[in-house]
């Protein structure tokens, strides 16, 4: 829901997305393990543009490190 959140800010208005949440996604769930949350976390990556965001950035690269064919 958190992720569903932040995509509808970013699609509103950015600065909000990256003042408000681009990072606390980043550290709030980077590492987790959840399927559902990784999935998320990949079409949001997928929707904001490589580079807008530092903390999105390690986040995507993080998933596609990962190498995990059912999130990538």
């Amino acid at each position: 829901m958190y992720i569903q959140i932040a995509l509808s800010a970013y699609e509103s208005d950015t600065e909000i997305f990256k003042k408000h949440f681009a990072k606390n996604i980043a550290q709030d769930l980077e590492q987790e393990t959840c399927k559902c949350v990784q999935i998320s976390l990949s079409k949001l990556c997928h929707s904001v543009k490589d580079g807008y965001s530092k903390s999105l950035d390690k986040v995507r690269v993080k998933l596609v490190a990962d190498n995990d064919p059912t999130i990538v």
